[in-house]
């Protein structure tokens, strides 16, 4: 009986100790949720990146997909999608065919 009430006492340690250990333990943080942008916000960042021509296009589609990707993922950073559609769509250089020598 006192070897039963010594294992006892022993455990009931072990869980303060542990309880003290786990309320020192960092908190994690709740993962944030993606806030989609409004349409203007959309408009102000491409017109800092100069292609105000995309805004649009790149609003539309991702509203329309409830701003999810291709593959039905959710969108984490619209900027950073922003940016690849950037590197997608570029403007040509030189608008005009002619050739140089006309």
């Amino acid at each position: 009986m006192a070897d039963t009430q010594l294992i006892l006492n022993e455990i009931k340690q072990m869980k303060e100790q542990l309880a003290e250990i786990v309320k020192a333990m960092p908190k994690r943080k709740a993962p944030r949720r993606f806030k989609p942008p409004k349409r203007d916000d959309v408009h102000k960042y491409a017109k800092e990146r100069g292609r105000e021509d995309m805004a649009d296009r790149f609003y539309d589609y991702y509203e329309a997909s409830e701003w999810h990707d291709k593959d039905g993922k959710e969108v984490k950073n619209w900027k950073g999608r922003f940016i690849s559609w950037e590197g997608r769509n570029t403007k040509p250089q030189h608008t005009d065919t002619r050739s140089i020598w006309e």
